[in-house]
């Protein structure tokens, strides 16, 4: 598979009117090489109007252990990620929050090895994945005795691990928990990064009671992260992290058509992500979804 694509961003404020844009292209392969060994390759050149080329790639080989069924993987790959116009240029006075025209793009160098092993001939599933990732310039909010604003790390660092269980009880029910576990460090200030928790959990339970219908239940933790207030005038505190509970629904009721409602934060938490901004509470939403082909 293959592509292109075209982004145009434009930022108008007061007294300024700017823009910036990217033409990108990319290949992807998808390859069973054996029947038991897999290769996935991208690559993407990027042309940015502001930073000038790029490009990027990765490589994630996998393979099945006979007799086992152990699925070894892994990757390793690169990344770019220019500033955006609202961090270059977007100035929040009232907070005492500035835009930083001299900002550099990111770059990255991550990898990741794991395992995945069936269990009971394939109702349970175990996996855990170690993941590392190197960065160049990470674009960052930093936040000083009277003011905050965007600054590039000079070299930071994040890495870990990813594990889950994902259970099938019957043809009706089957669930999945996720543990993630992250570490990070700006290797300059030698400190964490802001915004960064280092625990989460995920909990799926999915239930389909009759033909066509899935019903979704998903509970999520966030653990404690440091961050700084609103305004700034306490530069690292801790935010204790909390939990959101979600619910959905499916219904296809034709190969075209298919029924769906949502809640977001069924019991209507109101935390804040970032510290000093409230997330939005409840929220219910539904409709149909037409597909043509």
């Amino acid at each position: 598979m293959f592509g292109a694509q075209r982004e145009d961003e434009r930022l108008s404020v007061t007294g300024l009117e700017t823009g910036n844009g990217n033409t990108g292209g990319f290949a992807d392969l998808q390859s069973a090489i054996t029947d038991r060994t897999f290769l996935v390759a991208n690559i993407r050149y990027d042309a940015n109007d502001q930073f000038g080329d790029a490009t990027t790639v990765r490589v994630a080989p996998s393979d099945i252990v006979p007799g086992t069924e152990t699925r070894r993987k892994g990757s390793v790959g690169t990344g770019f990620k220019p500033p955006t116009l609202n961090q270059f240029y977007q100035d929040y006075p009232g907070l005492r929050f500035f835009g930083t025209p001299n900002l550099r793009p990111e770059k990255s160098f991550g990898y990741d090895a794991g395992l995945e092993q069936p269990l009971f001939d394939g109702r349970v599933t175990i996996g855990g994945t170690y993941v590392e990732t190197d960065f160049s310039d990470l674009v960052d909010t930093a936040y000083f005795p009277t003011y905050g604003t965007h600054v590039n790390v000079g070299r930071a660092v994040a890495y870990g691990a990813e594990s889950f269980v994902s259970l099938r009880f019957n043809a009706a029910w089957s669930g999945r928990v996720d543990y993630t576990n992250t570490s990070t460090k700006g290797e300059v200030a030698n400190r964490e990064l802001l915004r960064r928790p280092r625990h989460k959990v995920g909990a799926t339970a999915i239930w389909t009671p009759l033909p066509g219908l899935t019903l979704t239940g998903t509970t999520l933790f966030l653990g404690a992260f440091v961050d700084g207030n609103r305004d700034f005038s306490v530069t690292r505190l801790k935010n204790p992290g909390f939990t959101l509970v979600n619910l959905s629904a499916n219904h296809a009721w034709s190969e075209t058509l298919t029924l769906f409602a949502r809640i977001d934060s069924l019991f209507d938490r109101r935390d804040q992500n970032p510290t000093g901004f409230l997330g939005a509470g409840l929220g219910v939403y539904g409709g149909v979804r037409v597909a043509t082909f």
